[in-house]
């Protein structure tokens, strides 16, 4: 309900069109792209990261999980837009 009271006079001053053009202008700054391009790479080859890391380390697969920093990386981008949400 806050964010509605707080975004509809951002909306009355800006216009929608306006609004959604800073919108865009700032999920697409230099500071997010490495975001966007990274997180799917980093989705899409987890399970390789995870089947190379059982080769290249046969004594630590049944232990707790293998954490790259990939891993948390994604970890805390998920924390930040859930905090964000």
């Amino acid at each position: 309900m806050a964010l509605c009271y707080n975004l509809t006079p951002v909306l009355n001053i800006l216009g929608f069109d306006a609004f959604v053009s800073a919108l865009t202008k700032a999920l697409l700054s230099p500071q997010n792209i490495p975001a966007i391009v990274m997180d799917p790479i980093l989705r899409a080859t987890k399970p390789l990261r995870a089947q190379i890391a059982s080769i290249l380390f046969p004594s630590l697969v049944g232990q707790s999980p293998l954490r790259t920093d990939s891993d948390q990386i994604l970890e805390r981008r998920q924390m930040t837009r859930r905090a964000r949400s």
